[in-house]
């Protein structure tokens, strides 16, 4: 009896670290699947981050108007768990408008800024976004330097302007691996690819945009 006993124990115990191994495998690698485009734009974080920048990229003192934008990061210790999303809004010196009329001018999103990002290692950027807040037809849409500029930084673009809200790039970065930032790389080139209309723009105000 007391040579089963002897035997049966490491079996037990080995049967418990394959538990706890599997238990917390899921939270510990950091190399998991990063979110979709679609799964990030319908974070409701994203979303109030996608109004905010909205909203301030009015500006009725001087009636003027300027892109504003952002960067998402995902907490890679929970790759299949996406309302773990943090965003982080540009600063107002990265909008330079361009002084024309019904022009709303750009915005800069290279190199995030340090301050205000994540302060995790395990949160990797995994989409930006940015607004076309004037109503003229030509600038509805990412043009095709927003959509090479997304495949060459490896990650998704997100766009709103007064005819919805688009997409944009790969459908997501490549993987969870890598630096916190822009991995600039991706598992597909750009050849030409379109943007994707995801929804329509209810957020406030409305007033700049023709009906």
């Amino acid at each position: 009896m007391a040579a089963a006993g002897s035997c049966s124990l490491p079996l037990l115990l080995a049967a418990l670290c394959i538990l706890i191994s599997t238990a917390f495998a899921g939270n510990a690698n950091g190399n998991g699947n990063a979110p979709t485009v679609t799964e990030i734009i319908s974070n409701e974080d994203v979303q109030q981050a996608l109004g905010k920048a909205w909203k301030e990229s009015f500006n009725s003192i001087s009636n003027s108007n300027t892109q504003r934008g952002g960067w998402i990061y995902a907490d890679s210790n929970y790759p299949d768990d996406h309302k773990y999303l943090l965003v982080q809004h540009a600063t107002k010196q990265r909008s330079q408008h361009q002084g024309v009329a019904d022009a709303d001018g750009h915005i800069q999103l290279d190199n995030p800024e340090k301050e205000g990002a994540p302060s995790s290692e395990h949160y990797k950027l995994v989409a930006d976004f940015h607004t076309h807040p004037n109503s003229h037809d030509d600038n509805q849409r990412p043009d095709s330097d927003d959509i090479k500029r997304a495949y060459e930084r490896g990650v998704p673009g997100i766009l709103v302007s007064c005819s919805g809200i688009f997409y944009y790039g790969p459908q997501r970065r490549a993987s969870l691996d890598g630096p916190n930032g822009y991995p600039l790389s991706s598992p597909e080139s750009y050849n030409g690819q379109k943007d994707v209309r995801f929804a329509d723009n209810k957020f406030a105000p409305q007033a700049n945009c023709n009906p």
